[in-house]
């Protein structure tokens, strides 16, 4: 339950904070918070990041309301709130006393923890919403957004470790070559089943007609797939409208129309 609540509460923070871009938004977060207030000077010295890439982060947060401050740096309401958030995931209460430094190490150790809660989350809805419960590591590398061996490097522990809620599994052809996949083990779909992803689809009738069409319900791989049938069926109508005598092309363009109509109306109402 522990681990549940911990991938849960994660997603809230991901809508402020984008993980897989915004790491080291990410990171000036957990400083800032830790510290309670500091320099762009002092982010630059606790980070060992360009003065250039903190600023255009700090704009970027000042945009989502996350960091106030000029010369003195601190944490709007919401960005206490998502830091937070944070330090309940991470089971830390502590706070900084005045004049407490922060390490680099734990300045990049810390969100490294977060990251690899956010990425376990993706790939348990990836992997509970597909066939037999099992997907190619390619495919889970873009759900995630990761090169395939940074997402093994995260999801090593799942695997091999006590809390096995992962198998990694390798098979190889003559025409195909090795290829790896993952699929959820008995504790792995326990713990799916209790995600709110999970909770929320499961008696949805729109939501089970996106995951037959799409043979996926993770939202990454729907659109990307629903992207792909859009763009083929275009190029398909277009060619037949060409081709084709009114009224029958006028037929063809608006039967195409009233899909993408029907398709994007499921996508809104399921996501």
């Amino acid at each position: 339950m522990e681990l549940l609540n911990s991938v849960s509460m994660l997603r809230e923070v991901d809508a402020a904070v984008d993980f897989a871009r915004g790491w080291l938004q990410l990171r000036i977060l957990l400083s800032v918070g830790y510290l309670g207030r500091c320099s762009v000077d002092r982010l630059v010295e606790v980070l060992g990041e360009r003065r250039k890439a903190i600023l255009d982060s700090l704009r970027k947060m000042r945009a989502k309301g996350l960091i106030e401050g000029e010369g003195e740096l601190s944490l709007t309401e919401e960005g206490r709130r998502v830091y937070g958030t944070l330090l309940s995931v991470l089971g830390s209460s502590r706070r900084a006393s005045a004049g407490t430094t922060l390490s680099r190490a734990a300045a990049q150790d810390i969100p490294r923890d977060v990251l690899r809660f956010s990425y376990l989350y993706d790939v348990l809805v990836a992997l509970g919403t597909s066939k037999g419960y099992e997907l190619p590591l390619s495919t889970l590398a873009s759900v995630t957004r990761l090169s395939p061996t940074t997402l093994e490097d995260y999801l090593k522990p799942y695997v091999e470790d006590e809390l096995r809620l992962l198998k990694r599994v390798v098979r190889g052809g003559r025409l195909t070559g090795r290829r790896v996949f993952y699929r959820l083990t008995d504790e792995g779909l326990k713990v799916y089943h209790k995600l709110p992803d999970y909770v929320k689809y499961r008696g949805s009738l729109v939501a089970m007609v996106l995951r037959s069409l799409t043979r996926s319900g993770h939202p990454r791989i729907v659109l990307k797939r629903v992207a792909l049938a859009l763009a083929i069926g275009s190029a398909i109508t277009s060619a037949l409208v060409a081709v084709l005598a009114p009224p029958t092309s006028l037929v063809v363009a608006l039967t195409w129309i009233l899909t993408v109509s029907l398709i994007a109306l499921l996508v809104e109402v399921t996501y």
